[in-house]
């Protein structure tokens, strides 16, 4: 429950940035992933798979989008390292890889990353949106393996 409370206020967050946003393809990814993430909150199991592909997916148009955009290059790898272990070990999870929840301490990555990135005198208004969300997965992912090491959940 509170996962979804905090998810969908990242989710809350990135569509209030819409505004802010002068590229069409990163408001596409954050209308999308705040659609998956609605979607993902009804409580079907069909709903729910749909949202997490949904989710997924957009995972991986985020990367694209940080490969084509024109940006400085530590930049774009600060950017890289938000979304690419957070899409990493959303494919753990697909295909119940092994260790998986051993995986999501990776996540400690794109948090620095996202911590670097938003200190930087840098011009992000149009990535924050869905960097925003993709970190608080990662977040969350991070939160639950320390709760899995520590034998809590």
């Amino acid at each position: 429950m509170i996962y979804q409370i905090i998810i969908s206020l990242a989710a809350l967050f990135g569509l209030i940035q819409l505004n802010r946003m002068s590229n069409s393809f990163a408001k596409v990814i954050v209308i999308a992933q705040g659609l998956a993430i609605l979607i993902s909150l009804i409580t079907t199991t069909l709903t729910k798979t749909i949202g997490f592909y949904l989710f997924g997916l957009m995972l991986l148009v985020s990367i694209f989008y940080v490969l084509i955009e024109k940006k400085e290059f530590t930049q774009k790898v600060l950017m890289l390292l938000i979304a690419i272990p957070v899409f990493i070990s959303f494919v753990f999870k697909i295909f119940h890889w092994p260790f998986a929840s051993v995986f999501s301490l990776m996540m400690l990555i794109p948090i620095i990353s996202y911590l670097i990135l938003i200190t930087r005198k840098v011009n992000i208004k149009n990535e924050i949106g869905f960097l925003t969300i993709i970190l608080t997965e990662a977040v969350i992912g991070f939160s639950f393996a320390i709760l899995f090491w520590l034998n809590l959940k």
